[in-house]
């Protein structure tokens, strides 16, 4: 008889706990762990992936494919031209869809951003028009990559915040406009290319 108390290893490890204050893992618990970690870094991977394929289109100028104006083309307030599809800018919102927003020529009223410093807008009044944007689920409804002037790209780069935040503000103001049946809000929707998405809004 010695006398030594001999302790099983879940014992043992229990006590290292508690004077060391350092988790000491049973066989279980680490392949537990490591099955774990091994699943978020999955999941993280694939996360990583589709908002890195999506993030490509963020801020910058695309055109509406063939399989858009198929499938929206005959919408009075859809922007369309027989020649060429319109350059919009795409934006990203904190839900699962994106907004292009179209550069127009010729804007006749508030509910836009219009350029102040290029050469086309010494002329004419153009700008990203908000009465005609675009809600996009379908990747397949983002066409080629758009061209425009740099001198536009140059100040629309320079005032992304600003177009971003007042995108947004007008499709909320929908919203209310939609929900509540707010008719102060009735001239600034009139002629507004959202009603084509409340599917997409969820109302």
């Amino acid at each position: 008889m010695t006398g030594v108390t001999v302790l099983t290893p879940q014992e043992k490890i229990k006590i290292d706990r508690e004077m060391t204050g350092v988790t000491v893992l049973t066989p279980q618990e680490k392949i537990k762990i490591d099955r774990e970690m091994k699943l978020g870094s999955l999941v993280l991977l694939f996360f990583d992936f589709y908002r890195g394929f999506n993030m490509k289109y963020i801020n910058d100028i695309y055109t509406l494919s063939k399989v858009f104006y198929r499938d929206y083309g005959n919408f009075k307030e859809i922007l369309t031209n027989e020649k060429r599809s319109y350059n919009c800018l795409v934006l990203e919102t904190k839900e699962d869809y994106f907004i292009c927003v179209p550069f127009r020529s010729e804007i006749n009223h508030k509910y836009s951003y219009l350029f102040k410093n290029s050469s086309r807008s010494k002329q004419h009044n153009s700008g990203l028009d908000y009465t005609k944007i675009v809600l996009i689920k379908d990747i397949s409804y983002i066409g080629p990559k758009g061209l425009v002037d740099n001198d536009e790209y140059v100040e629309m780069m320079q005032n992304i915040y600003k177009i971003n935040k007042e995108v947004n503000d007008y499709i909320d103001g929908y919203l209310e406009y939609v929900m509540n049946k707010n008719i102060k809000y009735r001239k600034k929707y009139k002629y507004t290319t959202l009603k084509y998405f409340h599917d997409i809004l969820e109302i």
